[in-house]
């Protein structure tokens, strides 16, 4: 019995090393990729907007982000956008989540990197990066 016990205990000791070691190095390569200056070359929406809803929803997303605006990854994982700088981390593949001082989450978004394009997912929309 106390064999079995140690073999499980050593099982899952094993599993939480493998997948932490896997967590970290993607989480790491993933923010060596993003370390530079961004700059927003396009907004991209998957359809235009009609209803005045969606209308006043377009006009904050350009708001937020402009075309020119720029996106700073800093090493020690540091972000600057729009006068605020705060943490990332990528918790999982294709997942960059941004991190308020005491360690909450201020915001995840689904993100890709191709050929020196970085591209921001939303529901209905998505920003276009390219490296300055």
């Amino acid at each position: 019995m106390i064999k079995k016990n140690a073999i499980a205990v050593m099982v899952i000791m094993l599993f939480m090393i493998v997948t932490g070691c896997n967590f970290n190095s993607s989480s790491t390569s993933g923010s060596k990729q993003l370390t530079g200056v961004w700059e927003v070359v396009a907004l991209h929406e998957k359809q235009e907007a009609t209803s005045i809803m969606a209308k006043i929803q377009s006009a904050n997303f350009q708001r937020a982000y402009p075309i020119g605006g720029k996106v700073e990854f800093m090493s020690g994982n540091l972000v600057q956008m729009g006068g605020r700088s705060m943490t990332y981390d990528i918790p999982s593949a294709g997942k960059l989540r941004f991190l308020t001082g005491n360690g909450g989450t201020d915001g995840i978004v689904d993100f890709e990197l191709k050929d020196g394009t970085m591209f921001w997912h939303f529901g209905e929309a998505s920003v276009e990066f390219r490296r300055v």
